[in-house]
């Protein structure tokens, strides 16, 4: 499958340069998802408000299947999810993450975010995508970026428009219709510009 960002495609930049463990904003660390997250991913996955958006809740069953998956994706890759702490309290918040989705028969690469309620409106998951999408553009060369939400996910939506991303349709994920975003760098466009493809967050 083609993949879509850089010329030797994800696979070849996550050999050649890792992505670091852990990076931190000016309010939150984000550590590279590890075993003992186990716990704090079953919790966000156990809230039904945190969860609403994204597929609802999961069981254990599940959870551990989601770490498994997202373990992997790390060895494969070099990147994958961050659990993002906050620094005064040093209490788990939410995740970021990005991944490989496939697009149009292109592989692309997923920004994602999820956080617990009582974080909302604060301004975390603006500050966390940007520092997330700059280390990618450091370490990776990565350009392009994508992002689905949820079609009445209005908040986690406001936050993709502020990154700059582009609205491009909707997609089909999961067995659910999800919004498909684009950042203009994928898009050839500019922020302002109208972008709309035929097409099959968070």
């Amino acid at each position: 499958m083609p993949l879509g960002n850089g010329e030797h495609g994800v696979d070849a930049l996550s050999i050649a340069m890792a992505f670091p463990d852990d990076f931190t904003t000016p309010r939150v660390t984000a550590e590279r998802l590890r075993l003992r997250h186990a716990e704090s991913l079953h919790d966000m996955h156990a809230n039904e408000r945190h969860m609403a958006f994204i597929g609802g809740v999961r069981s254990e069953t599940q959870t551990a299947e989601i770490l498994r998956r997202g373990l992997a994706h790390w060895d494969e890759h070099g990147f994958g999810v961050w659990i993002v702490r906050t620094r005064d309290t040093e209490r788990v918040a939410g995740r970021v993450l990005l991944r490989v989705m496939p697009v149009d028969g292109i592989d692309e690469i997923e920004l994602g975010y999820s956080y617990d309620p009582e974080y909302w409106g604060r301004g975390l998951a603006t500050e966390v995508a940007q520092v997330c999408m700059a280390e990618a553009r450091g370490h990776f060369g990565f350009s392009r970026f994508v992002a689905v939400t949820n079609p009445a996910n209005d908040a986690s939506q406001h936050v993709l428009r502020k990154l700059g991303f582009v609205e491009c349709g909707v997609i089909d994920q999961e067995d659910r219709p999800l919004t498909l975003f684009r950042h203009p760098d994928a898009l050839g466009a500019r922020p302002g510009d109208s972008a709309t493809m035929r097409t099959s967050s968070t």
